[in-house]
């Protein structure tokens, strides 16, 4: 394994080890309104102003500022709110989070790439079944939850979607491996069934649960496996 495979691990591991709203709390004050499940905002630590255009979204680490323009990650909030450069970010937030740099083992450098594979192959399933409720405005999840007076908003904001019949063959066609996509815990019970994200208490997606819409079809629930 690489020196820059090692790096690459570490600073992954910091970065989901660190929110940024914490982090803009901490460093900056920053005091933070929802508007969704995973939408924050709060007065810019960057430039002054009465309201609120510091845009936050927790599962992803980034922030935007529609006001002045500022965005990025949990690095270089650090680098622009301390005025140092990307190796002193990285060394500060790896003592806030607990990591020793320079420790990580091949297993660990390993694992962390197999949990990247993992994190984009669930955030493609995520977009798949969000554009499968979409797709149509007649299809039976569509129909199952508009029928309980759920908004689309409220849809969006609890990454509810609809499993399309061929959402693996998708997935591959994406450009995920058979691997990656076996790894994601999916099987074809999921399809044609509305799907409902589940996160980490950090808000990063780490499966789908999905329930039929047929009433005799056993089971009535189905999760991903390993996730």
């Amino acid at each position: 394994m690489s020196v820059s495979a090692d790096r690459t691990a570490e600073k992954l591991l910091v970065k989901q080890r660190t929110r940024i709203d914490e982090l803009a709390r901490d460093l900056a004050g920053c005091e933070f309104s929802s508007r969704g499940a995973d939408d924050l905002w709060a007065c810019c630590p960057f430039h002054t102003e009465d309201t609120p255009s510091f845009h936050v979204r927790p599962h992803l680490g980034m922030y935007k500022c529609f006001g002045c323009g500022e965005s990025g990650d949990v690095f270089s909030f650090v680098q622009r709110v301390h005025g140092v450069g990307f190796r002193e970010a990285l060394q500060l937030l790896a003592e806030r989070a607990g990591v020793t740099l320079g420790s990580l083992s091949p297993e660990e450098v390993q694992a962390q790439a197999r949990a990247r594979r993992l994190k984009d192959a669930l955030i493609a399933s995520g977009e798949i079944f969000s554009r499968g409720l979409q797709a149509v405005s007649d299809n039976p999840a569509w129909g199952y939850m508009s029928d309980r007076g759920f908004q689309p908003e409220t849809l969006a904001a609890f990454d509810v979607g609809f499993v399309p019949s061929g959402f693996l063959r998708e997935l591959q066609a994406g450009g995920l491996s058979s691997r990656d996509v076996e790894q994601t815990g999916f099987t074809r019970q999921f399809a044609g069934r509305v799907s409902f994200g589940i996160r980490n208490n950090h808000g990063a997606l780490v499966g789908f649960g999905a329930r039929t819409l047929a009433g005799d079809e056993k089971p009535k629930y189905v999760n991903t496996r390993e996730t």
